[in-house]
């Protein structure tokens, strides 16, 4: 059998000077032609490393000796202005142009070195409104290719509603728009970014949400702490979804949970909206698409009584979620 392989090399700018940015994280992706019903070819990642040192050294390990494709990415959460576009080894933003790792026998690789681009790459630009063509600003635009998993890039729109992705790969991809904060519907779009076309233009057009407000009691009437739970609407089937553990940084903490950035495949609006809990024992969906759907909570170390409305126990049941409605007052009752 081989010993598992590692790569090590450096992350630099343009002009050959270290970059030295915790926010960074090197992958090696390895290609496959088949795999899961979600994803039946595409890459694969096999292995991360942060860029930690002041040389912008990074290390990949655990390798198993096939080709790799390097990529260095901002990974953190979606906080910058002018975040690093994905970049491929040797210095590219291009994957077509990527440099293969060819490891053969070496259990070490050295001086795999990514140079970043100071320009280039194609451009995804557009406006996101409302259903009144007014633009919405502070809205999370993110992007992800459609085999490759985990590749995130994002900008914010600006107070008229424009946004501008500029050092793109070719190739097809899934467009996010995340306003949930201000009470919109989460939306996403396919894009292909062509070879012969340095600028592609792509609009938005957010539907308004229907917010769901409740809180958490015990048998005895008195308010229950969810602890690490999670809940959920769904009011549409969605695709398979990959998450990462963050949202919008313009939403208030108390409920940025609930935007959650999703890789999802397909287009159009996302079905399901996840709970936040501005206080421990209450909840919000801030944005659920209207439809017919029922309302899910998954308590830890503790059972679901019943959920009530009103007068009404709508408890595994569904509930229609009509446009311009917010519901209120939702009670959720567990046994701990």
């Amino acid at each position: 059998t081989q010993p598992y392989r590692t790569i090590k090399g450096r992350v630099l700018g343009p002009h050959g000077e270290p970059v030295n940015d915790r926010g960074l994280s090197v992958t090696a992706w390895v290609k496959r032609d088949h795999g899961r019903i979600y994803l039946k070819q595409g890459y694969l990642r096999h292995s991360r490393s942060t860029v930690s040192s002041p040389d912008g050294t990074f290390e990949l390990k655990g390798l198993d000796g096939r080709p790799l494709v390097i990529q260095v990415r901002d990974h953190g959460m979606p906080v910058k202005d002018n975040p690093l576009p994905p970049c491929f080894y040797p210095g590219t933003f291009i994957r077509s142009e990527a440099r293969q790792v060819i490891l053969g026998d070496r259990e070490v690789v050295t001086d795999v070195d990514i140079r970043m681009p100071s320009s280039g790459g194609r451009v995804l630009f557009g406006r996101v409104v409302d259903d009144k063509g007014q633009g919405i600003s502070k809205a999370l635009v993110s992007i992800f290719h459609t085999d490759m998993w985990f590749d995130l890039f994002y900008t914010y729109t600006d107070p008229n509603g424009g946004y501008r992705l500029q050092g793109l790969d070719e190739g097809a991809y899934i467009v996010h728009v995340d306003a949930m904060y201000q009470g919109y519907v989460k939306t996403r779009k396919e894009a292909t970014m062509a070879p012969a076309q340095d600028e592609t233009a792509l609009d938005f057009a957010l539907a308004s949400g229907v917010a769901i407000r409740g809180r958490f009691e015990d048998q005895s009437g008195k308010p229950w702490s969810m602890g690490r739970s999670s809940g959920y609407i769904r009011t549409h089937p969605s695709g398979y979804a990959s998450n990462f553990p963050y949202g919008n940084r313009y939403a208030p903490e108390s409920i940025r949970k609930a935007t959650t950035l999703w890789s999802e495949v397909g287009h159009g609006d996302h079905g399901v909206c996840y709970m936040a809990f501005p206080t421990p024992d209450t909840f919000l969906i801030p944005a659920a698409l209207p439809g017919t759907g029922r309302l899910e909570f998954r308590p830890r170390e503790a059972k679901v009584v019943k959920i009530l409305h009103g007068q009404q126990d709508i408890t595994r049941k569904d509930i229609h979620v009509a446009p311009g409605q917010d519901i209120n007052e939702v009670v959720i009752v567990v046994k701990p």
